[in-house]
């Protein structure tokens, strides 16, 4: 029980920093993109037997990874949602060996991505599940907007297409679930990519 009403600070506690540090320039790593995380983070782990400190990490990182982005430098935001998290966690009395799995699955999602573990596997696979999504093409635009707002300078269309394919083509997803899952409607984004570059 305990573990779920931790799920439940660290779901509120992030939905109040959304609140309290509004960033109008995160139009891709915003509230939704965070929930979006959390729901595929959900169904990766569903797929295997957890034990509940496990299940806990996964939750509690899935919730954090990108809240860094509201603390400052975006470059280092991994970093920066580690320490919030841990922080958060000590607040809460978590155990360790929590802690430390979720700051390791917070800065596996680092790119390129360096998952260690199952946990760090998941939360790494939730961060990029559109990818493999239908809705790839949509948040992929949101993405670019994100960046020229950020850095205040247009990327021009041919360049955003050849990055987007080296991505994709370069990506890997960790957890055979996610393999499964996702991987052929990333192949069709990534040959939808390639169509329009031609």
């Amino acid at each position: 029980m305990q573990n779920s009403s931790i799920i439940d600070a660290a779901r509120d506690y992030v939905l109040a920093q959304y609140q309290q540090h509004p960033r109008p320039n995160l139009v891709y790593h915003n509230l939704r993109h965070t929930q979006q995380v959390v729901q595929a983070a959900a169904q990766i782990a569903a797929h295997y037997h957890l034990q509940d400190d496990e299940l806990l990490a996964v939750y509690v990182a899935a919730w954090f990874h990108d809240a860094g982005y509201l603390q400052g430098e975006s470059k280092v935001h991994e970093e920066n949602g580690a320490k919030e998290a841990l922080a958060f966690l000590k607040e809460q009395h978590a155990p360790e060996n929590v802690q430390h799995l979720v700051q390791g699955a917070i800065l596996a999602t680092k790119m390129p991505q360096s998952p260690n573990n199952l946990v760090e596997q998941i939360v790494c696979d939730a961060d990029l599940s559109h990818l493999g999504s239908k809705e790839f093409p949509d948040r992929n635009k949101l993405l670019r907007h994100e960046i020229e707002l950020t850095y205040q300078k247009e990327i021009p269309p041919v360049k955003w297409l050849a990055n987007n394919i080296t991505f994709l083509s370069e990506h890997h997803y960790w957890t055979d679930y996610a393999q499964t899952m996702f991987k052929q409607q990333k192949e069709e984004n990534l040959e939808k990519l390639k169509k329009k570059l031609e």
